[in-house]
């Protein structure tokens, strides 16, 4: 999809200032993670296939030796991550970053005319928190208010539906909004633990010059990997079924090992595609945001693609998996530090 013409206005972000270091878990826990975090972080092994049965050994080295690279490190390359303090929900993250977002873009609340909004950990089950935030953020009863989900991929999603959205309705701007509060439900006797920092992102999509803004999109979907990160009762029953406190976890340790060479694949093919459609050459990329739920996966969909030189950002290190809110946060990070400017063609994964 090209929806030239429509592009970022603004992007607001939110990060709670305390800061959790690896000292955190005691070291008789750590010693726990160290025999089994290749099973819960997904370790690839030998002849690994995606679901269609291929695979490229090529891709296949590129995600051995970018894993490899952790392999003796409990933590898996992270040393910190920021937690919301005691008291703190998802809505008052998101509120920080869409008002921070709608002052960047130099916009008020009453300029928007759609809201879209992933929560991965909503305030409420039922009735979660578009309405809530349309009603602190003063948005106009014009402005419809949608949740989205996908996932880490949330973000992405929700940037290809506004677009099309502003480009077919002729609406002017659009409010995507992302958070991840991880810190509340997590098993702190599992290793997946340590990876996940929480924050909150937005980011406002507008009108822009007819030769800037979004050249192209590309939205991928595989259900053959539906359970890979869940948040569910101990039996895996509903949500709902009382059966015992949610938390995340995966329901298939062996299709999760799968997930890096996917990921690998998806990287290499679909940023082709895009590229060929915005009729651009890899040269012609001066910086590429990638999703970073663990040290390798920048490293590994970034060489994968072809990408390998083009700048980047890797947060993971100091802020870990924060679901959607990854790839606004990077394309920030890149505009303060001036590796993202006006007439450049970015890369978003």
């Amino acid at each position: 999809m090209k929806t030239p013409g429509i592009g970022i206005r603004g992007i607001g972000t939110f990060l709670p200032e305390e800061i959790r270091r690896n000292d955190h878990w005691p070291a008789e826990v750590v010693a726990a993670f160290s025999r089994r975090s290749g099973d819960d972080l997904g370790t690839p092994f030998e002849g690994s296939t995606t679901t269609t049965g291929s695979q490229d050994s090529g891709l296949a080295r590129i995600v051995a030796e970018e894993m490899g690279r952790w392999k003796d490190d409990p933590f898996h390359g992270i040393v910190e991550r920021r937690v919301a303090p005691a008291g703190m929900r998802s809505s008052d993250m998101e509120l920080e970053a869409a008002q921070a977002a709608l002052s960047n873009a130099g916009i008020e609340a009453g300029d928007v005319d759609l809201l879209l909004l992933q929560s991965v950990v909503p305030d409420r089950a039922l009735s979660t928190n578009p309405a809530m935030l349309h009603r602190r953020l003063g948005l106009p009863t014009r402005c419809a208010g949608v949740e989205t989900d996908r996932t880490c991929g949330g973000f992405m999603f929700q940037l290809q539906m506004a677009a099309a959205y502003l480009h077919a309705s002729g609406a002017r701007y659009a409010l995507l909004v992302q958070s991840s509060l991880l810190s509340r439900i997590l098993d702190y006797s599992n290793p997946v633990s340590t990876t996940f920092g929480d924050a909150a992102t937005a980011v406002v999509l507008g009108r822009v010059g007819s030769e800037e803004g979004i050249l192209s999109i590309r939205s991928y979907m595989d259900g053959h990997y539906d359970g890979m990160a869940v948040l569910a009762p101990p039996d895996d029953g509903p949500w709902y079924s009382g059966c015992g406190p949610l938390s995340l976890c995966t329901k298939d340790r062996d299709r999760l090992r799968e997930v890096p060479l996917v990921s690998a694949a998806t990287a290499r093919d679909s940023i082709a595609a895009g590229l060929d459609e915005a009729n651009l050459r890899r040269q012609d990329v001066s910086f590429m945001a990638c999703h970073q739920p663990t040290s390798s996966f920048n490293a590994i969909c970034r060489r994968a693609s072809g990408l390998g030189d083009v700048p980047t950002i890797d947060t993971f290190r100091t802020l870990g998996a924060m679901g959607s809110c990854v790839v606004p946060i990077n394309l920030d990070l890149g505009r303060r530090q001036g590796l993202v400017r006006a007439g450049q063609n970015v890369v978003l994964f």
